[in-house]
């Protein structure tokens, strides 16, 4: 039987234990067990606890029945608990100082050490109603749970059961919820919840007796009760725990249908609503969770934080050596390129070298070719007693040095310049005489208007 999320009442009596289990469904809270387990021998009294041999007896076969995933809330016997009246401290109190407080003032009270005491308390107005029980029997009730590997979630007294019941469970104008066991009475105020007990038959023979302790009349109690064949008095309301269940199926009760589950299992359902009282040290295990949750965002945060710094110094790591990479590249690139720039630099300073030797060659010989042909017409038609010593030219002007034998000469070969074909002007130059030679001239050629006939 594998049904997760289960929740499981467990009610311990005189006479065995009852149980019921429930599960949520979407239309709602769904019966999917309940179990009456007789003890072996009736050999308590009301109020005490069974030995755990003899529970464990009674629980053998139940705990293979029930699945691993549920919630245990167990029943305590109401007579096993004290209820006390402590005053408020005259100033506000931390939950922890509170709790000393609390502690001090019931073990003062009931006469115990503190070590001895599991508690838990409901504040009122002025006071803190406290309810106690002994360490010893909840850590003996612990302690064989644990050993059947059982985890109750709560220990809560019969009575504080029947004040955690919703008002779906009883009509509205009642006052007092009242269920009857073999030897006592368990009963729980409506309007205020911190009032709650058990009287002992021996105390209230029968329900007028009971309604004469309450003070209240039969029309204000919603009754319940744990015998097969009894019946609700005259006059009371029925106390029905089992209102909240939407969906029942088998198995069912053989003797009376939902009445009989209702009697026999209805204590075990009461303690799966949310009681008002838990024995167990739940508050100090809601402080520690606090701060396992309080440390554990801390150090999630803490974690977050340094996981952060680290990605962002690892990014920052990561940039700074991609621009690293990147300068590197770019010198490399930049070195290449003004290498590649000198040597381009240098072929272009060579080649404009040898261009510019190109050109000088060029013009030497448009020279050369230019100047061949009047040099041609110039020595046909020089004097025959004037001869020429050197031709020498630059750019566009020719020097021609010659010697004539006289002045007539000299006016002859001037004359025979100025008819050279092309536009010349002839700018004479330095002349000396020389008798042994003659007339030494010079004569410098420069075309007219930068031109000259070939």
């Amino acid at each position: 039987m594998m049904f997760p999320g289960w929740r499981i009442g467990l009610d311990i009596q005189a006479e065995g234990v009852r149980a019921a289990a429930i599960q949520w469904h979407r239309q709602g809270w769904q019966l999917r067990h309940w179990w009456y387990l007789p003890f072996p021998k009736q050999t308590l009294a009301d109020g005490m606890l069974p030995e755990p041999d003899t529970l464990r007896e009674a629980l053998a076969a139940w705990r293979t029945e029930i699945p691993v995933r549920h919630h245990l809330r167990v029943g305590f016997p109401a007579q096993r608990a004290l209820q006390r009246q402590i005053p408020r401290p005259p100033r506000r109190l931390q939950e922890s100082a509170q709790e000393k407080y609390i502690a001090g003032a019931t073990a003062r009270q009931l006469q115990m050490p503190t070590e001895q005491l599991c508690y838990d308390y409901l504040a009122e107005d002025s006071s803190f109603c406290v309810t106690a029980a002994k360490q010893v029997d909840i850590a003996a009730l612990q302690a064989f749970f644990a050993s059947m590997n059982l985890f109750p979630r709560t220990i809560t007294p019969g009575d504080k059961i029947l004040s955690a019941l919703p008002q779906d469970c009883y009509p509205t104008d009642c006052r007092f919820l009242v269920h009857e066991e073999r030897g006592y009475w368990l009963w729980a105020s409506v309007n205020d919840r911190e009032r709650s007990g058990w009287l002992d038959k021996r105390q209230a023979v029968d329900f007028p007796a009971l309604c004469q302790q309450l003070e209240a009349n039969a029309c204000d109690i919603a009754f319940s009760h744990a015998d097969v064949e009894g019946s609700c008095p005259a006059g009371a309301e029925r106390l029905n725990a089992w209102q909240l269940i939407v969906r029942q199926q088998p198995p069912l009760p053989r003797h009376g249908g939902l009445l009989h589950a209702r009697i026999r299992a209805g204590p075990g359902i009461r303690t799966l609503m949310m009681p008002l009282i838990n024995l167990l040290p739940w508050r100090q295990l809601r402080r520690r969770h606090r701060l396992k949750l309080w440390g554990g965002t801390l150090l999630f945060g803490v974690l977050l934080i340094t996981g952060v710094m680290l990605l962002w110094a690892q990014f920052l790591a990561v940039k700074v050596h991609w621009q690293q990479v990147q300068v590197s590249q770019w010198e490399t690139q930049e070195s290449a390129l003004k290498s590649l720039l000198l040597r381009q630099q240098t072929e272009l300073k060579e080649s404009q070298q040898r261009q510019a030797i190109l050109r000088a060659e060029t013009v030497r010989k448009g020279n050369i070719s230019r100047w061949e042909s009047v040099l041609n017409m110039l020595a046909l038609r020089l004097p025959e007693n004037s001869w020429l010593q050197s031709v020498s030219w630059q750019n566009e002007s020719a020097i021609i040095s010659g010697v004539a034998g006289d002045a007539r000469e000299l006016e002859r070969f001037e004359a025979v310049l100025a008819d050279l074909p092309g536009a010349f002007k002839v700018k004479p130059g330095e002349l000396r005489d020389e008798k042994q030679k003659g007339l030494v001239f010079t004569f410098t050629l420069n075309p007219q208007g930068g031109e000259h006939a070939e």
